[in-house]
């Protein structure tokens, strides 16, 4: 089966708003329950609805409106400013319609921060050494 985007469900819900079948191209019936003044409208503001919504991540959060894109320098020199002057990092970052991970990353760049630590690094597991009650780190295979 094919992998349908949201993009092919807002133009199925566009067709049946414009009353188009959107399998065949045809013009739907007159009588038909789609071509109900109500129906229109309910498939109009769901599209409305649908463009009004915030982009998504996979986990479900909200992308900020400045994701991804260049820092300004009057970007930057707000961010400088408000750090060393002791704003929130999470406020910070609303404001700057940045996610913290990449206010973050500005932060280091800029030399006020130091880079956060690895996370999710796992040590070699451990053997026992069974003689000398002393563990030993095993090497991967």
């Amino acid at each position: 089966m094919a992998t349908v985007q949201t993009s092919d469900y807002r133009q199925i819900i566009w067709h049946l708003a414009e009353g188009i079948d959107p399998l065949t191209g045809e013009v739907l019936e007159a009588a038909g329950p789609l071509n109900s003044p109500v129906v229109i409208r309910a498939l109009y503001s769901l599209l409305a609805d649908t463009e009004a919504r915030p982009r998504r991540t996979q986990n479900g959060r909200a992308i900020p409106e400045n994701f991804g894109k260049p820092w300004s320098e009057l970007d930057r020199t707000y961010l400088q400013e408000s750090f060393l002057g002791g704003m929130a990092e999470s406020k910070l970052a609303a404001s700057l319609k940045r996610t913290k991970g990449g206010m973050t990353s500005e932060l280091v760049r800029l030399g006020l921060k130091e880079a956060p630590a690895p996370t999710g690094m796992r040590s070699p597991p451990q053997q026992p050494d069974v003689l000398n009650g002393e563990t030993t780190e095993m090497s991967p295979n």
